[in-house]
């Protein structure tokens, strides 16, 4: 975590005091779950571009209803947010690719095909 780069003296007049409560208040900010960044942070982009970090809510469980009162969320930076729904996506279109398989397999054998030729 980066220390301000002017520090004031606090009330007291203790240098030390005042880095403490700086770091105190930087704590408390909610972090993202996934790369530990915290919300409102300045960080450049890759072109040099400083930029605020925003964290977003995401569901946790992606077979929970939208609609529930209470879901379950955890809190994403925009960067994790998108891996973790690109993630879930790819997760639902392989299971959707083993189904389609499974159910061609099982036409092929009421059929009477031998399934040597088709890989399984």
């Amino acid at each position: 975590m980066k220390v301000a780069s002017t520090v004031r003296e606090g009330a007291d007049g203790n240098v030390i005091t005042t880095v403490r409560m700086w770091i105190t208040r930087a704590s408390r900010l909610p972090h993202c779950e996934h790369c530990g960044i915290a919300q409102f942070m300045v960080i450049e982009s890759r072109t040099g571009q400083p930029y605020l970090i925003y964290l977003h809510a995401a569901h946790a469980d992606p077979a929970q209803s939208k609609s529930e009162p209470q879901p379950h969320l955890i809190a994403l930076c925009v960067r994790c947010h998108a891996r973790y729904d690109y993630a879930i996506k790819q997760r639902a279109a392989r299971v959707a690719l083993e189904r389609l398989k499974h159910q061609r397999q099982r036409e092929r054998a009421r059929q009477g095909i031998d399934q040597r030729w088709f890989g399984g």
